[in-house]
């Protein structure tokens, strides 16, 4: 099995600019090529660097793949943070709050190099198992935490669950929309988000909610 141990980044200035050219690199060649172009040796010539230089920064590009993958996620909570807080000053109902969720995880993987191929590998690439885990783990968490005080009767064990399969469901969505190239998205998310928040709230969805045209973007 490849070894996926991390480097720790590095603290020079020097060190730190080929470090990220490194990483350019290869967000580069996955969004050109996928990841079967992905390898040490297109990566360092991709980033006008040498083969050993790779190996002072990774691994192999499990290594890189995991960096990118916790970039990405971070890049993903930096804009659905906003998007939460604006749907909870309005005070949202839990669809509310999944399409807000949505939308910053959207726009994140939209505006972040290679990001639909990067999610993808965190499901298809067993050794990003542990980073894809992390996430929906994270994203559960932050599903339950704001969905809770609209819930007040749902004991939290029952919506820790809820908030897991949600987000399984959340994902699988946000895949779909890239890889079917939707071109209304908006009613995509709208539907998707009923769905989930069906399984949040225990019940069945809100039939007038499905009738309801989408929001216009």
């Amino acid at each position: 099995m490849p070894d996926t141990s991390r480097h720790s980044p590095p603290l020079q200035a020097r060190a730190k600019q080929t470090y990220e050219k490194l990483l350019d690199a290869a967000q580069t060649i996955l969004a050109e090529g996928g990841f079967e172009a992905l390898n040490s040796n297109a990566i360092a010539r991709a980033a006008g660097v040498t083969p050993p230089a790779f190996y002072r920064y990774f691994t192999d590009k499990h290594a890189v793949m995991l960096v990118l993958c916790d970039r990405l996620m971070a890049a993903q909570n930096d804009l659905v943070a906003p998007s939460l807080a604006a749907a909870n000053q309005r005070s949202a109902t839990p669809r509310e709050i999944i399409a807000a969720l949505m939308h910053g995880h959207v726009a994140a993987t939209r505006t972040f190099p290679a990001g639909l191929q990067i999610m993808v590998l965190m499901r298809a690439l067993p050794e990003l198992r542990s980073v894809r885990l992390h996430s929906h783990a994270s994203v559960a968490a932050m599903v339950a935490r704001n969905i809770a005080p609209l819930l007040p009767g749902v004991p939290p064990g029952d919506l820790a669950i809820r908030a897991r399969v949600a987000t399984d469901m959340f994902y699988s969505v946000i895949e779909m929309l890239f890889e079917n190239g939707f071109t209304d998205e908006e009613a995509v998310m709208h539907h998707a988000s009923i769905g989930i928040a069906a399984v949040l709230e225990g019940q069945a969805p809100d039939s007038q909610a499905i009738k309801a045209p989408p929001p216009q973007a």
